[in-house]
């Protein structure tokens, strides 16, 4: 809702319980059978099946950005860094994610070429 609260239902096992109580949570991620939410103040909550996430989320606080995959979930800290956790075999895509999130932030800070030649 709008202040930020999450609410689950369903199978307990995939994810249907154990959402984090309170408010403030700003986004949230889904995998097969878990949840990643993040929190305004940078800290990530995970639920759902413990194979594919639903546990062992990063601890401290810092991350602005969290995504999944059916069987994973990496999270993007202030600094750049990707964490993963989930499937292990899965946690590849963190440097998949590490990779565009370099290309993007050279993306940012490249100059705009301004001037565009005119069609004929």
């Amino acid at each position: 809702d709008a202040s930020g609260t999450i609410s689950a239902w369903g199978d307990s096992y995939g994810g249907g319980s154990g959402a984090p109580t309170g408010s403030g949570f700003v986004s949230i991620a889904s995998a097969n059978q878990a949840f990643a939410a993040l929190h305004a103040a940078g800290t990530i909550s995970a639920w759902g099946s413990s194979s594919v996430g639903g546990s062992g989320a990063p601890t401290g606080s810092g991350f602005v950005s969290i995504a999944s995959t059916s069987t994973a979930f990496a999270a993007l800290d202030a600094s750049g860094t990707i964490t993963a956790h989930g499937e292990p075999a899965v946690t590849a895509a963190a440097a998949l994610l590490q990779a565009a999130a370099s290309s993007q932030s050279r993306r940012r800070t490249m100059p705009l070429r301004r001037s565009m030649p005119r069609a004929r």
